[in-house]
């Protein structure tokens, strides 16, 4: 009975303490925006987003090395959606770099990297931890990226658009 009695009274108090959102104000010029006790400056908003995309252009120019290796992404590419065999993809239908393996090649000349060395044997050893650094930087950089698409123009993304995909057909 006692157990009850507080279940009813919790649930009362419940019941009876609904709260209210928030108001939301808009100053006339639409630069400040109010939410309850917090007030977003739209003008700090774009230098905040603008400066956001200056990282991500100094992230990507810093991971390739600054160099575009000819990379073209110009041409119309044709996707045939109905290929359902394993190992199709659109990427396949285009060319869009000189040598796919551009940016590996760079990072191995490049000088006093530490991210592979030439085995007695004649082969690639790579260093994993300089792998493992260069992926990291990748994730840093794609966060940005799916920041950006979330906040910038345009209708808001989807969770499901920052999954990864696969991009070729498999199993």
């Amino acid at each position: 009975m006692n157990a009850t009695v507080e279940f009813q009274s919790f649930a009362s108090a419940l019941v009876k303490n609904t709260s209210t959102p928030p108001n939301t104000h808009v100053t006339k010029d639409g630069m400040h925006i109010t939410y309850g006790e917090k007030t977003l400056s739209v003008a700090k908003w774009r230098c905040g987003l603008q400066k956001l995309l200056d990282e991500v252009t100094a992230d990507l120019d810093a991971l390739c090395l600054n160099n575009t290796f000819g990379l073209d992404l110009s041409a119309e590419v044709y996707d045939d959606w109905s290929n359902d065999h394993r190992g199709y993809s659109w990427t396949k239908n285009g060319k869009f770099l000189a040598d796919k393996r551009s940016l590996l090649a760079a990072m191995l000349k490049e000088p006093g990297s530490k991210l592979a060395v030439l085995t007695e044997a004649g082969e690639l050893e790579f260093n994993h931890v300089e792998v493992w650094d260069f992926l990291h930087k990748c994730d840093i950089i794609n966060e940005k990226l799916a920041l950006l698409t979330f906040f910038t123009v345009g209708q808001t993304s989807h969770v499901t658009e920052f999954v990864e995909h696969k991009y070729a057909n498999s199993t």
